[in-house]
């Protein structure tokens, strides 16, 4: 079996498993809870009327916003410390995702590299 990691965000815990990446929203209080069961709806909701090649695959969403399991990436991105020319690379990215009227949040932490390829891992407001 292998090793599962555990990331916080604002409203929601990520649990990275293999191929995958588990969300799930926080209870830290009433309104965290709302806001995370809120952005799992959204990106469920996001993927099954978009299906962008821009947006990471979501593989499950429950209906009530309990969970979302979106296909994982090999590398993700800090918003500390990102290097000149890979910085080019992600706001060209945003830009791309502005123009094709994706949710984006820019934050460099919101996008992941699948193989060669750049996708909005957190696109849940």
């Amino acid at each position: 079996m292998g090793k599962i990691e555990l990331r916080k965000g604002a409203t929601r815990c990520v649990f990275l498993l293999r191929g995958v990446a588990v969300k799930i929203p926080m209870f830290c209080s009433w309104e965290s809870f709302l806001n995370g069961l809120l952005a799992d709806l959204q990106e469920r909701k996001f993927w099954r009327e978009m299906k962008h090649p821009m947006l990471a695959r979501v593989l499950y969403g429950d209906p009530m916003g309990l969970c979302v399991v979106m296909e994982r990436a090999d590398e993700t991105f800090s918003d500390i410390g990102v290097p000149a020319n890979d910085r080019r690379v992600l706001n060209f990215f945003f830009a791309r995702c502005a123009k094709a009227c994706l949710p984006v949040d820019r934050h460099f932490s919101n996008i992941g590299r699948f193989g060669n390829k750049l996708k909005l891992i957190d696109y849940g407001d």
